[in-house]
């Protein structure tokens, strides 16, 4: 059950580091702890993000949670897409 999981988080992870590489091909968003800091992803690029995260997870966030906090690196984007239900299995 555990193998499962994990593989199941590893899916559910690459689906987001796809779509952040469709958003900026050049960077690595695998090695940052902070995307914005370290200047991989602009304002555009978070409004990008968010539309596709939406499309993606059929989900709409709300104003208060469109912050750049929220979508500075992957653990954020997991736990912001968590409060909207959708639902992953970490290991």
């Amino acid at each position: 059950m555990k193998r499962e999981a994990t593989f199941s988080y590893n899916i559910y992870m690459n689906q987001i580091y796809n779509i952040l590489k469709e958003i900026r091909p050049d960077s690595d968003f695998e090695h940052s702890e902070d995307y914005i800091e370290d200047y991989l992803l602009d304002s555009f690029d978070v409004l990008k993000l968010i539309s596709q995260l939406e499309q993606t997870y059929k989900i709409k966030f709300s104003p208060e949670d469109i912050v750049s906090g929220n979508f500075c690196n992957i653990e954020k984007i997991v736990d912001l897409l968590g409060d909207y239900g959708v639902q992953i299995q970490g290991e």
